[in-house]
This record gives C-alpha cells, structure tokens and sequence, in this order.
C-alpha cells in the first residue's frame, strides 16, 4: 500500500540503499545529475 505524502528533500542515500519506503524527490536528482553533466562537459572543453 502506497502512502499518500507530498515528495521532499529527506537526505543523501548511498547509491542503490535507499530506504524501502522511502519517497525519492525526482525532480531534484535530475537537476543534480543535469548540473553535474553540465560540469563535466564544460571542463571537458576547457
């Protein structure tokens, strides 16, 4: 059974551990790993 509550901003997991009833906030890891793609790239042309 799902629990019915809003996303937030919990805490930093380990990749792959987090808790099983955990709610993962999406929005924000896409924006993380988006800014660290940017990065990489811009110190690739660099």
């Amino acid at each position: 059974m799902l629990r019915a509550v809003p996303a937030s901003f919990d805490a930093f997991y380990p990749a792959f551990d987090a808790p099983v009833h955990a709610t993962l906030n999406s929005g924000l890891l896409y924006l993380e790993i988006f800014s660290v793609l940017v990065n990489a790239v811009l110190a690739w042309l660099v």
